[in-house]
């Protein structure tokens, strides 16, 4: 009787635990790897050769997205790639031409209804020390545009010793489609060394 008991227990033990192995195997979402962004683009661009080593970050972007940074002799290349059940497909490919020095790019990109700003460059030289983000809003009063300063929302980023750098910050929704930020690469002294405009969303 006991023996049977036993047996009936692991029976019931062993048809849980498959069970629950089956469904979060099934609901895990599948990693993205250097290999899958090499085999997307392959498969989508086949004119766009890049090998895993030329991968240099792949980062989540909201609940379904990816964003990934590749940079070859030829060009740098910003990927957002979005799943579909189990396979990926290119969103954006936005190219550049490498830089030869230091360098960076601001973009604000919208994905599943949300907003991101997206920085990512080198700092080669060592010579950048910090990044600082003026937001502004584009308005229009009937004559001519002008370019609106936000005030008290300043962002900033270290990038002191560090050779390449990214960062991918969320914007809040109260923030206005004409948005963009004015962004200025400091060094130790405070003295400007880049600047770039980003784009707007509307």
């Amino acid at each position: 009787m006991k023996h049977r008991l036993f047996l009936c227990v692991f029976f019931l033990l062993a048809l849980g635990g498959s069970l629950f192995y089956f469904q979060t195997n099934e609901a895990a979402p599948q990693d993205v790897t250097p290999q899958l962004i090499v085999e997307t683009v392959r498969q989508h661009q086949p004119d766009v050769r890049f090998s895993t080593k030329q991968v240099y970050w792949i980062e989540p972007l909201g609940d379904s997205h990816t964003i990934a940074f590749v940079k070859t002799e030829k060009a740098h290349l910003l990927l957002v790639l979005q799943q579909t059940d189990s396979a990926y497909r290119i969103v954006r490919l936005i190219r550049q031409a490498p830089q030869p020095n230091d360098w960076f790019e601001g973009r604000l990109l919208e994905v599943e209804q949300k907003r991101y700003l997206v920085v990512y460059g080198e700092n080669r030289s060592q010579n950048l020390n910090q990044l600082t983000f003026d937001p502004y809003k584009a308005t229009y009063d009937g004559k001519q545009e002008r370019n609106v300063p936000l005030k008290d929302i300043k962002r900033t980023l270290d990038v002191r010793k560090k050779d390449s750098f990214h960062t991918i910050q969320a914007l809040p929704e109260a923030f206005p489609r004409s948005l963009f930020f004015d962004i200025h690469a400091v060094d130790a002294q405070g003295n400007e060394q880049l600047r770039r405009l980003s784009n707007t969303l509307d």
